[in-house]
């Protein structure tokens, strides 16, 4: 059985975002100097995907859309998070710009499922 949001390429690119934040995440759990932080970035990762698939939920589109925008401001909330741990130099530059490139893509098909 397949859910009707599992059909949308940006819920899935949100859904790659999400585990690769979660994979990251697992990787710095021992650095207690992040223990504030990484749950944060989880969870706002994580709500990328899902307020896409409540959304569709929904019967009207001006629902959706609201909850479309309610995904890319995650996305943004999720890469001011690992900008931050990018200034503490808890996260290198190669894999920050491997973020933004997710988070831009993720962010841009939004953008276009909202107009």
């Amino acid at each position: 059985m397949e859910f009707i949001y599992e059909k949308l390429d940006v819920w899935k690119a949100a859904v790659e975002f999400g585990i690769k934040t979660m994979t990251f995440a697992a990787d710095k759990s021992e650095d207690s100097n992040l223990q504030s932080i990484l749950p944060v970035l989880e969870k706002s990762a994580m709500n990328v995907s899902m307020a896409i698939a409540k959304g569709k939920g929904y019967p009207s589109k001006h629902d959706f859309a609201k909850h479309l925008y309610l995904a890319r401001g995650s996305v943004y909330e999720s890469m001011t998070l690992l900008e931050i741990l990018k200034r503490k130099q808890a996260i290198s530059d190669n894999q920050y710009t491997e973020f933004g490139e997710s988070g831009d893509k993720v962010a841009a098909m939004l953008g276009g499922l909202i107009k």
